[in-house]
């Protein structure tokens, strides 16, 4: 990083730039979708609970490379990589929500796996305090999960914006802590 920019002075513009984030979610609907779809190579159809067919799509190289900055920024900053992975696929490839949510869920399943092995073996794993919250873990994402089955896509937005701004507060508070 810069010696220029310390990390609080990185913390507080990167929570500013997950509140903008969220705002910029409210308007983005479909903005350029037309001229966007003909550069994707793989391209998707889907149907939302509300039964409208929503066609979004992605470029693999490009993916590949938002994965990472979103992955690099997420470990510098402690919070989880679905909350920037969510939006980049809504807005960079008009993800439907409910297929954003489920794509990251499984990319972080994926990425925890290596990372808890890895820990495993390092032996940096609280064997007793894991064990004890794992059921939680477990109902939680389920009920989560089936929560989410059932929401409007306009709802999960509403809580994706919610979850970013409050991200950015937490970052930009704890810049001047």
């Amino acid at each position: 990083m810069n010696n220029k920019l310390s990390l609080e002075h990185f913390s507080f513009y990167f929570g500013l730039f997950l509140i903008a984030v969220s705002f910029f979610l409210s308007f983005s609907k479909n903005a350029s979708v037309r001229s966007q779809r003909k550069t994707f190579k793989i391209t998707r159809t889907y149907t939302t609970n509300e039964g409208e067919t929503v066609t979004y799509g992605y470029n693999p190289i490009v993916a590949i490379v938002i994965s990472f900055i979103v992955g690099f920024f997420g470990g510098i900053f402690g919070i989880g990589g679905g909350s920037l992975m969510v939006p980049a696929m809504m807005i960079l490839f008009f993800f439907p929500p409910h297929v954003a949510v489920a794509t990251s869920m499984f990319m972080i399943f994926l990425s925890s796996l290596v990372s808890s092995l890895t820990h495993i073996f390092m032996g940096n794993v609280q064997w007793l305090f894991a064990l004890a919250l794992i059921p939680g873990v477990w109902f939680g994402a389920k009920t989560g999960a089936f929560i989410n089955k059932r929401l409007r896509s306009k709802t999960v937005v509403i809580f994706l914006r919610l979850v970013l701004v409050l991200l950015g507060i937490r970052l930009i508070y704890e810049s001047f802590s």
